[in-house]
């Protein structure tokens, strides 16, 4: 009896022996922390620049006529150039085509009003090249008249290819026409729907030299 109860006694020394060590190594063992890595996405965002176009605005050049002096050629001959009828300034005295004279019924003074331009005889430079009752149809003929400011007296000149179209300030259609396109002295000008021949086509030539 003595010796079973000096075994028990040894196998409960033995087993608090066991739990003693067990529990020193849990409390040495390193407690190892999960690391969670969070990943942050920067969500990249692209600006755009709006699209601009590298081709400049094409302007088409505009060719004014200078102020001053003219003789005015017909670019179907240019020996022929507008001339007053017998250098009189009367109101309704005609305008035509003649052979170059270097008279002063051949010389036009271009003076300008509100963007368009006043053609004065230099003979008389209060009397101007007029439209016929400012009626803008074929074949309406013009002529000189005393300076009034009306629409029948202003003039658009239209750069073309060296010479320049002359429409009118009453209808801008209408444009100044050697009749039937014929170079004789005395042949008559008046005005044409706009076609694009050389009977609508005319040359400033400056008295102090130059082409306009």
């Amino acid at each position: 009896m003595k010796r079973l109860t000096i075994r028990l006694a040894l196998l409960i020394v033995c087993a608090l022996s066991i739990n003693t060590a067990f529990a020193q190594d849990v409390r040495q063992k390193p407690v190892v922390k999960k690391q969670t890595t969070t990943t942050t996405t920067t969500k990249q965002t692209t600006t755009k620049k709006p699209a601009t176009s590298t081709k400049k605005n094409e302007k088409k050049a505009v060719m004014s006529i200078p102020e001053g002096t003219y003789i005015i050629r017909s670019c179907v001959d240019k020996n022929f150039v507008v001339d007053l009828n017998g250098s009189v300034t009367q109101d309704g005295n005609n305008i035509h085509i003649w052979t170059n004279n270097n008279t002063a019924a051949q010389k036009w003074i271009v003076r300008y009003s509100n963007g368009a331009i006043i053609i004065r005889s230099a003979v008389n430079s209060n009397y101007v090249i007029d439209l016929n009752g400012s009626v803008a149809q074929d074949g309406n003929n013009i002529h000189i008249w005393e300076f009034n400011g009306t629409d029948a007296q202003r003039w658009f000149p239209q750069y073309d290819n060296g010479a320049y179209i002359i429409r009118s300030a009453v209808n801008q259609n209408y444009v100044l026409d050697l009749n039937g396109s014929n170079t004789s002295d005395g042949n008559n000008i008046h005005i044409w729907p706009y076609n694009g021949t050389n009977a609508q086509r005319w040359l400033f030539q400056r008295i102090d030299g130059g082409v306009h």
